[in-house]
Parts: structure tokens; sequence; C-alpha cells
């Protein structure tokens, strides 16, 4: 009988004026911020907006202290509208228009000093901007568009974000207590409605207002960047490509019209606004409502395993305190690969709870479909592997059935595409990516002894344009982390891999044919130097770039020591969840150092996964030898040992 159910219609009904009342609350104390905030997002829609022409008597164009033109707009009191207001937490919501259409660079007052044409921005009281030619703006029709009504400056002057938070976990605080107090199990559905609410509203605070942290500063709903990888992800899937299948088909779905071309009509690495014209934000948009969507999905799925109110406020810190996808606002994989794993970490959550089939069964296609979006997102089979030990030592007899099929069906997953390049290409590899992986590691350690290791002629010719490549390479990049020797291995792809195979004229899956034949046996004779380098790459990637050696983490040390002992010594539902979500992220740190140096975007994709994990330790520690299931209202079963 579910925790549902013993719960009495009384207590139901006065649960849920508790979670109305706390919910209430919580808000009230941030409403004159949210009021703050709101009036641009309206004005942005298009409506309340007044048009302003510059370049006359009252507001001329004058030259600027840089490379750009000024207006003085302090007459109109808009300051606390500016880029750079204490009061604004989001980007001016000003429109500059060139001849009736919008400049598509909106950036900050540094920026402009880079010269782009098209740039602008709203600093203090003045509007700075570089015209679209790079010129002074002769001949040229210039309008404002500036919202009607005044932002009115919150009382408090205390960021939405952070007084969310703040009043959102005192809230939540004081339900639990008055849910306690009338016995609802705060594992009830009633009682998790009170602490996902708060999430759900905070995660739609940050998708439309954005304090969520970004490459390129706060994540904004209406603003997105292109990298210089976005084309490579917008062209359609092929075999001969080089990119998993998943985000590139998700793309031609969402916006058919799309083309690698249209990333060319931005500013690389940089955020764009009033660019609605191009679909690039369609895809942004959906990309950011999945994150924020599987992220309210994990926390309600989690709170059947771990008491609610932790849940809950994990997950309000991870939005707010950067353990989001950096790459929200760009055209990348990542933030649809963070969705498949929060998907991931709630239907595995789900499982623990009750094992059933169809759940193993859709742990296994999420997990292929994170592979299958980066490869690297085969860490995740370590979660399916604790999944089918679990379902092993709990049902042996009736669970051979549902791991065949979900094992048959990751496998599938996992060989298709394999299978589909060797029918077009005639060419086998693991990964798409997986030549263009190995390749700068074997010229990182390829010596002029090594020719006598080139299978056929047009791999010694490719070896021999390395070596009188490698060199000016070497130039690029002087100062990068000790364990690379001077060397950034992604120049050695491309600065000079890919140019060997170009003067070669190699293309294709030809070109990735060659990189294995060498690559190769140069790594089997130099595995012991390039072991060496992935040993040292993954110490200063877990020393370096790992977050939780930073306040108010204790290091990384302690925090994997001790969810891993915590585990081991309470050994229960909760501890082997945080043992199987440690280790995968373990894995994707391994995983990342053997193929790449370390990067923040590889080593923190993952790390809230330990957060998770580290919270179930602690939740089942707690329960194991403190005797507090009952006080949780959970079922003392829960504290066995499975």
């Amino acid at each position: 009988m579910s925790q549902e159910s013993h719960i009495s219609l009384w207590q139901r009904r006065l649960a849920w004026v508790f979670i109305l009342a706390t919910l209430a609350i919580a808000f009230l104390p941030t409403f004159d911020a949210l009021r703050h905030d709101l009036s641009p997002v309206f004005t942005l829609r298009g409506v309340q907006f007044e048009r302003l022409e510059l370049g006359t008597a009252k507001f001329p164009l004058q030259k600027g202290n840089g490379p750009f033109l000024a207006v003085d707009l302090s007459s109109l009191d808009l300051a606390q509208y500016a880029d750079d207001s204490p009061y604004s937490f989001r980007i001016s919501p000003l429109l500059l228009m060139e001849d009736g259409l919008p400049l598509p660079n909106h950036t900050d007052y540094n920026s402009l000093s880079s010269k782009k044409p098209g740039s602008y921005t709203h600093w203090t009281h003045g509007l700075y901007f570089i015209p679209t030619d790079g010129g002074d703006g002769s001949g040229k029709t210039f309008t404002l568009y500036y919202p009607k009504l005044r932002m009115p400056i919150p009382f408090s002057k205390v960021p939405t974000g952070e007084a969310m938070w703040n009043w959102v976990i005192w809230g939540a605080a004081v339900g639990t207590l008055l849910l306690l107090i009338v016995r609802v199990p705060l594992g009830s559905a009633t009682a998790r409605s009170l602490f996902v609410l708060p999430v759900i509203t905070y995660y739609f605070y940050q998708l439309l207002f954005g304090t969520v942290i970004g490459w390129w500063g706060p994540s904004r709903w209406e603003y997105f960047a292109c990298s210089p990888d976005s084309m490579g992800w917008i062209s359609p899937y092929a075999a001969e490509g080089t990119r998993p299948p998943v985000y590139p088909t998700f793309i031609n779905l969402v916006a058919p019209t799309i083309t690698p071309e249209m990333c060319l009509e931005v500013p690389m690495n940089t955020l764009v606004a009033n660019r609605t014209d191009l679909p690039l934000l369609r895809v942004v948009h959906l990309q950011k409502t999945l994150v924020m969507l599987t992220g309210v999905i994990a926390a309600w799925a989690i709170m059947a395993l771990i008491p609610g109110p932790l849940v809950g406020a994990l997950f309000l810190w991870i939005c707010g305190h950067g353990f989001l996808t950096a790459e929200a606002d760009s055209i990348m994989s990542e933030p649809l690969a963070q969705s498949w794993m929060f998907l991931i970490v709630a239907v595995f959550a789900a499982y623990l709870i009750k094992p059933r089939g169809w759940a193993l069964v859709l742990l296994a296609f999420m997990c292929g479909l994170l592979y299958q979006t980066r490869s690297a997102g085969i860490f995740s089979f370590v979660i399916f592997g604790m999944a089918v030990l679990f379902a092993l030592f709990k049902q042996p007899r009736y669970a051979i059935s549902s791991i065949m099929g979900a094992s048959i069906l990751l496998g599938a997953i996992f060989v298709a595409p394999i299978v589909h390049r060797y029918f077009v290409t005639g060419f086998v590899t693991s990964a798409p990516m997986y030549a263009d992986a190995r390749i700068p590691w074997a010229i990182e350690f390829a010596t002029k002894e090594d020719f006598d290791l080139m299978p056929d002629e047009i791999s010694r010719q490719f070896l021999q344009k390395v070596f009188e490549l490698k060199p000016a390479a070497d130039e690029i990049v002087r100062v990068t982390n000790p364990p690379t020797r001077g060397q950034y291995l992604g120049t050695n792809l491309y600065q000079v891999a890919h140019p060997a195979a170009q003067a070669l004229g190699l293309e294709g899956a030809k070109k990735r044919e060659v990189f294995l034949k060498v690559s190769e046996p140069l790594l089997k004779r130099h595995k012991r130097e390039q072991w060496e380098l992935v040993g040292k790459t993954f110490y200063v990637g877990l020393v370096g770039i790992c977050r939780f050696n930073f306040p108010p983490f204790p290091g990384v040390w302690l925090v994997f020591g001790g969810v891993l002992l915590t585990a081991l010594v309470a050994w229960n539902r909760e501890t082997l969840f945080a043992f199987a979500l440690t280790f995968a992220h373990l894995a994707h740190l391994a995983i990342a150092s053997i193929y790449d140096l370390p990067s923040p975007r590889n080593f923190h994709a993952s790390e809230f996964l330990v957060l998770i994990a580290g919270l179930a330790a602690i939740s089942g520690l707690a329960r194991r030898f403190w005797g507090i299931s009952a006080l949780f209202g959970l079922s003392p079963k829960r504290t066995e040992r499975f």
C-alpha cells in the first residue's frame, strides 16, 4: 500500500493549506524584486515601448572615448535598466535599430574596444555603439526602443535569485515542520509537492530571467551564442561525419530550415540578442526548457528515495550555483546531454525504490541516448551496470528477462551507428570522433624513428607532413598545463593533423582511416609515455579543475572518499545510489583524461551527480545508524540492507 493511502482526508487538506501558505510566505519577500525583473520581459514582448530617433538636436551622436559612438540618455532616467545597473539582473532591454534592422551584438562597455561592427551597450546613462559598417554613422538612421514604464527599484536591493533561494529554503523548512506535526509522511506525493513546487518556480524564474552561470555570463531566455563547434553540430548526421547522431538530428527536427552558415551571421563565442529571424534561437529555447524540465523530473523522482526537503534545497542550489550546463545558451550538445543525465538519475532512483522491468529497459535506452549524444556519455553505463547488479541481487529469478531485454537494447543503440558507418564507408570505429581523439596523442609522442611503424606510403607521407607542421604549431601555445609539456593537444589536431591530411588530399572516412593507421602503432610503441601523461592529466583535472576543491566544499579527495566510504559502511538503497553516481562521474573524468586534456567543459559536466550522491550518502547513513526513517515517514524496509 502506498504512503499516500495512509493519509486521511483532513491530513491531505491540511497539508495543502500548509503548502499554499508556505509558498506565499516564501515568495512574499521577493515579490518586489520579481516585479522589478518582470517589467522588461513584458516590454520585450513588444508592448509598452517608446520609440526615439537618435542623431537629433536633443539626442546627438557623439564620438565616444573609443572606436564607437555615444548618446547621452541621462534625460530619460533609464540607468536602472543599464547593463551595469546594480538593480538589473539581466541585459538591458533597450533595442537599437540601424536603418530598421537591429544591431546584432549586445555586449558590455569593455568589449566595445574589440571594434566589432554592430556592437552596442547600454552603460549607466549612455548608449554606446559601433555602426555595422564601422563608420561614423553618416547617412544612417538610428532608432532606440525603450520601455515606457519605469522599473521599480526593489527595496531590499537583494538580487532576485538570492532572495528566492533564501526564502524558499525557509519556507520549505516551515512546511516540513508543519507536515510532521500533522503526521503527513514526507515521502508521500502530497508532501513531495511542497518541495518540488519551489523547484519548479525557481527553475522557471531562471529560465526567463537568467542568473544561471554560463560561458559568457548569466544565461538568458532571449539570447544565444555560437561557438566554432556549432557548425559541425548543425550539419545533418552522416556516416562520414564526426558527430554522434542525436544532437544533429534534434537540431534539424526542431529547426528544419537551419543551416551551418547561419552561425557566420553572428559573432563567435558572443551572446547574441534580437535575432529572432534565425532558427538558432528556437534550438536554444528548447534545449534550455529540456534541462529545466528534466531537472524537475529528477528532483521529483529522487524525493521518493531521499527526504524531499533536502532534495528540494539541493536542486535549488544546483540551479543557482553554476551546476547546470554552462553551455545552455550555445548551439552545443551539452544541454541535451545534461537533460539525458537528469532522466537517467530519475529512472535509476525509481528502479531502486521498486525494481520493474520497464524501468530497467528505459534506463538502458536513456544511457544509449546519452552515449549517442556525446561519446563520453558511455560513463553512464556504470549506472546501468549497478542497476543490473541490484536486479540480480534482489530478484535473481525474475530479473533475467528484463536484464537481457535492456542489455540487448543498449547494445543495439551502441552498435547501430557503427554498422551504419561500416556499410556506408567501409570504415569501422567505436565512435565518430575516435580517430580524431587518437591522432593528437600520437603526434605528441611521435619521433622520426617511428617511420618504420607506418604500414603504407600514404601513412609515411602523412607522418612526414606532421613533422613539418608541428614546430610552427608548438609556437601557438607556449604556456599550458604542466603535464602537456607545453603543448595543447587540440593544436595537434587542428593545426597539424587536419592540415597535413588536407595537403595530401585526404577527406572524410579516408582521412580518419589514415589517422588510425598512424596513431595505433605509434601509441602502442609509446604506451608508457601516453599513460604517464594520462595520469598527470587526470590528476591535474582533479586538483585544478574540479570545483570540489573550492568553497564551500572540503576538497575533492574528501568529497569522493567520504561518499564512497559512507556507501560501503551503510550499504542500503540510498548509498548504492550514491556509489553508482560517484563512480559514473569518476568514469567520466577518466574518459576525458584519456581522450583529451582536462577542461571545465568535461570535468564540470557531471559534477552535479556527486552533489546528489553526497546527499544520498548522508541520508542513507542517517537512516541506517540513527533510526530516523519513522521521522521522515518512510517504510522500515527502506533501511534494511536491500
